[in-house]
């Protein structure tokens, strides 16, 4: 194998190659991260937006929990509906009163 020399000119320009071809990379690297940034801006954002329609849908909920329980306290349930009606009804009999329907 023969042997080559290399000045320091030649070896200053490998390694000045190397390093503009790093620099481009970086550049490269560095336009690709700030449309990354610019992604996640817009990502948190809509998940911002997310995040107050959970919890306006959260407290929706909770409003119609505390309806449906205040109408179940003054629910009549159709077993103990029929109940009241017959029992109403043998009043009715025993007491002369004419049934209407």
């Amino acid at each position: 194998m023969v042997k080559k020399h290399i000045t320091l000119d030649v070896l200053a320009g490998m390694v000045k190659r190397g390093f503009d071809e790093l620099g481009g990379r970086m550049d490269k690297f560095d336009s690709m991260m700030d449309k990354f940034d610019s992604r996640m801006e817009k990502f948190e954002a809509r998940l911002a937006h997310i995040d107050q329609r959970i919890s306006h849908l959260d407290a929706r909920a909770a409003m119609i929990e505390k309806d449906v329980a205040e109408i179940r306290k003054n629910i009549v349930y159709r077993d103990e509906f029929i109940d009241i009606l017959s029992r109403l009804s043998y009043v009715e009999r025993k007491l002369g009163i004419k049934q209407v329907k």
